[in-house]
């Protein structure tokens, strides 16, 4: 398997409280069926905005160097966090379980296939936010021992016009603010 593939576990603020820390895995099933499909970017944007690292790729320097270098974030940058989702996600039927972490890079990356490098950096409008959504280990979920949860989804989401580092929506779209900086 190509090193790319390869996520570390990340650690986070603890949603109930930001003072402690708490580890996650990332999702295998994420990782091999976006891999499977030929989706590279949102594992590229895992290892820049969640892992806080470019991912290990050749050529990697050019998107570095550039001038528009992608915003490395970890879950440590977290401008707020949600419980629940309202809609279903994997096999729960309201995402009740779910907790979500915003942040907000300027600029992101994205595969691009080129001869010196297959990525290159991407500027996230300015009306985005970025959500990382993470399923709690529960003892009906098999998950590794020493993780308290398996991020499963980063997805790009509209921003609200009156505060730009909130989902639009996000009264409607989560159960409950646990806490924002």
């Amino acid at each position: 398997m190509p090193e790319w593939l390869s996520l570390p576990d990340v650690s986070a603020p603890a949603a109930e409280d930001p003072s402690q820390t708490v580890r996650y895995a990332i999702s295998s099933l994420f990782i091999g069926r976006n891999a499977q499909n030929r989706r590279r970017t949102p594992i590229f944007q895992l290892w820049a905005h969640v892992v806080g690292q470019l991912p290990p790729i050749n050529n990697i320097s050019r998107v570095a160097n550039s001038n528009e270098r992608p915003t490395l974030t970890t879950l440590h940058d977290a401008v707020a966090c949600f419980r629940g989702i309202k809609r279903p996600h994997d096999d729960e039927r309201d995402g009740g379980s779910v907790i979500v972490y915003l942040l907000n890079p300027r600029f992101s990356i994205e595969y691009y296939p080129d001869m010196a490098c297959v990525a290159r950096p991407l500027r996230v409008p300015s009306n985005t936010v970025a959500t990382v959504q993470v399923r709690r280990n529960t003892t009906l979920q098999p998950c590794q021992e020493d993780v308290d949860g398996i991020i499963t989804r980063l997805e790009f989401v509209s921003s609200r016009n009156d505060n730009p580092t909130l989902p639009k929506g996000f009264d409607d779209r989560y159960e409950a603010l646990l806490w924002r900086r």
